[in-house]
């Protein structure tokens, strides 16, 4: 974050997502943090989750925190297979 208010700041975030004993499957999402009123908001809009902290490193924690929490809650629902497969076709470039 430059400091300014309400400009955004960028990170990727790379996690183990779902691991079984025969396949690992790694995404990465952008993260984007902007700072409204002395208030950080991390967001990743590819899952519509958004947290907010009273600080940049707080509100990268709480992010890394949702984006498990969303999976885990995909996996006990049943839904993450669809999650996964939406993901998928949605980075896959246009022909």
């Amino acid at each position: 974050m430059d400091g300014r208010k309400g400009v955004y700041n960028s990170w990727h975030m790379s996690k183990t997502i779902i691991s079984t004993q025969k396949t690992t499957e790694k995404l990465s999402f952008k993260v984007q943090i902007k700072q409204e009123n002395g208030v950080y908001v991390a967001s990743i809009p590819e899952l519509n989750i958004a947290v907010r902290a009273g600080t940049e490193a707080d509100a990268r924690a709480q992010a890394t925190e949702a984006l498990k929490q969303f999976f885990e809650d995909a996996k006990r629902n049943g839904t993450l297979m669809k999650i996964l497969a939406d993901l998928q076709s949605n980075t896959k470039p246009a022909p």
